[in-house]
């Protein structure tokens, strides 16, 4: 048995998944593939899902697993990042079903705890569901090969020209929490999550984070 430390998320690929509808009209859902190296010394393990269900496999594998934590130095680096993001990206609040905000978080925590750099094919309209618990569901989607969205940041109208016909790779999961972060900071209501009006009323959320370099994030509800 390793520690936790040793298992690294070598490479992740793509499949389509045709049971899951696309969070955008007209996208296509792929599924991440992820080539894991659980044991020093042996063949890499290929797992398929969403991050939570990645983590359970890898636990199947080193029961020692044990997600990345912040530090609090990482924990302010990460206050002042989003504080700059907020001035760059575009995001668009409501315009999903809204979800548990409290759930959100524990998806963004999972994307911050598991080394690895993902990978979304090229568009027209691919998006992959990478976290998805108590129908709370964080997407990465790579933009159409042409579109105009307006946005407006410090009160200044911008339209966002989005254009991607390459495969997308991130450096790592942190810089999808990251879009989820932002949008739990701009879009958060107070309300009953979409689909759940018998539960009692929490902090609701729901938007899209347009990054610059042609992808998005959107935190919405999903049945999961």
């Amino acid at each position: 048995m390793v520690s936790g430390k040793l298992i690294t998320i070598l490479a992740a690929a793509f499949t389509v998944v045709g049971a899951i509808e696309a969070p955008l009209p007209g996208y296509e859902v792929e599924d991440l593939t992820w080539e894991v190296e659980h044991t020093e010394g042996q063949p890499a393990a290929h797992l398929n899902g969403t991050i939570q269900q990645i983590h359970d496999q890898i636990l199947e594998l080193n029961p020692d697993f044990k997600l990345q934590q912040f530090s609090p130095v990482e924990k302010r680096e990460e206050s002042d990042l989003l504080a700059k993001l907020a001035t760059r990206d575009c995001v668009v609040c409501s315009n999903f079903p809204g979800t548990q905000r409290s759930r959100v978080y524990q998806g963004i925590d999972y994307l911050r705890g598991i080394k690895g750099k993902p990978w979304l094919g090229p568009g027209p309209g691919k998006c992959i569901r990478v976290s998805c618990a108590y129908n709370a569901a964080i997407w990465w989607c790579n933009d159409e090969v042409s579109a105009t969205v307006p946005c407006v940041i410090n009160t200044m109208l911008i339209h966002f020209h989005l254009q991607n016909k390459e495969i997308k790779i991130l450096p790592s999961f942190t810089n999808i929490a990251q879009g989820a972060s932002l949008i739990c900071q701009q879009c958060t209501t107070t309300g009953k999550s979409a689909f759940e009006q018998d539960q009692p009323w929490v902090h609701v959320v729901s938007g899209q984070d347009f990054h610059q370099d042609n992808w998005n994030v959107i935190v919405r509800w999903n049945e999961c």
